[in-house]
């Protein structure tokens, strides 16, 4: 029978390692947490909570902690969190059919992430590879890490699993940004190292937006958009998302305006895009057109599955849109 590790690494995590651990308390068959040094309580907590806690010092190399925990796990499969996560309403009977399906190896989970304190109402879906076989993976990059298979040819594609894992770290306005400056670094770090690699100028622009910096976000989320694959296709939509939104918040609105019409025939049925779009016409005082683009939102009540970021109730929002345009 199939058994899991849950691997989490934590520093000065105590107000949120417990509710992590209590969220997988009656699926896993161990838990363990990584402390890269912690000053507050996280260890005594975590160890409180039935997990096995290993110390180990911080190489500022997210990779390389997420490798050392999976290092120390004793099943075939692992599940990862953040600390400011949690499992949600898993049952051991779901996990069990998942951990024994034939001929997989890794799993997509929903990610959910939260931006108001105690709400769904605005949080923002995501995926990721979160349940894989352990043996099979290794995570890469020193930040916004992934796992990847150790031998791509020997692992199946990765399936979606109707697992949810919820995100509270976009609650707090100053958390972010404490993240945000820490992130920064150590994307400039990689970048002298991967002056090309699409994705670090795309965190780079998300760190930065985080930051508040939006000219320079813009300027590397431009840069990711001239990088990228041309197969890389779900990230030309994510990438263009960000570069409208930041170019508001600059308020440079007729370089969103072109980017956003751009982005928008190419990626018609994305509705975060449209409401984006929206939103800019709405600022640039051209209201006929923000009401054409919010009714086509409000007429969108899902997001295709490949898109790889999707705000929840975009939909109703822009009927809300709507009523105060026409009232």
């Amino acid at each position: 029978m199939s058994k899991l590790s849950v691997c989490i690494i934590a520093k000065n995590e105590e107000a949120n390692i417990a509710r992590a651990l209590k969220s997988v308390a009656g699926v896993a068959d161990e838990m363990i947490v990584v402390d890269t040094g912690s000053s507050d309580n996280t260890v005594e907590i975590a160890k409180a909570a039935g997990a096995r806690v290993v110390n180990h010092e911080w190489q500022h190399d997210f990779s390389e902690a997420r490798n050392f925990a999976l290092d120390l796990a004793t099943n075939d499969w692992v599940l990862q969190l953040d600390a400011d996560e949690e499992l949600y309403e898993a049952q051991p009977a779901q996990l069990l059919r998942l951990l024994s399906e034939p001929g997989v190896d890794a799993y997509y989970c929903q990610l959910v992430s939260l931006t108001k304190p105690d709400s769904y109402k605005g949080a923002v879906n995501s995926r990721a590879i979160r349940l894989f076989r352990g043996q099979k993976y290794r995570y890469e990059g020193i930040i916004h890490e992934e796992p990847r298979p150790k031998d791509p040819k020997s692992v199946k594609p990765a399936q979606w699993a109707k697992l949810q894992i919820i995100h509270w770290g976009y609650v707090d306005p100053e958390m972010i940004s404490a993240k945000s400056d820490r992130n920064v670094s150590l994307l400039e770090q990689a970048l002298t190292v991967h002056p090309d690699d699409f994705m670090l100028h795309f965190y780079l622009g998300a760190e930065l937006m985080n930051s508040q910096e939006y000219g320079d976000a813009a300027t590397s989320f431009q840069r990711a958009e001239s990088l990228r694959p041309a197969e890389a296709t779900a990230h030309q939509a994510h990438i263009a998302l960000k570069l409208c939104e930041c170019l508001g918040f600059a308020e440079r609105y007729d370089e969103g305006l072109k980017c956003g019409e751009q982005a928008v025939a190419a990626f018609p049925d994305y509705r975060d895009l449209v409401y984006i779009l929206a939103e800019l016409y709405l600022l640039s005082g051209r209201t006929d057109e923000a009401l054409a683009y919010y009714q086509r939102c409000a007429d969108m009540q899902t997001v295709p599955r490949r898109y790889l970021r999707a705000r929840d109730n975009l939909d109703k929002l822009a009927q809300k849109k709507v009523r105060e345009i026409t009232s």
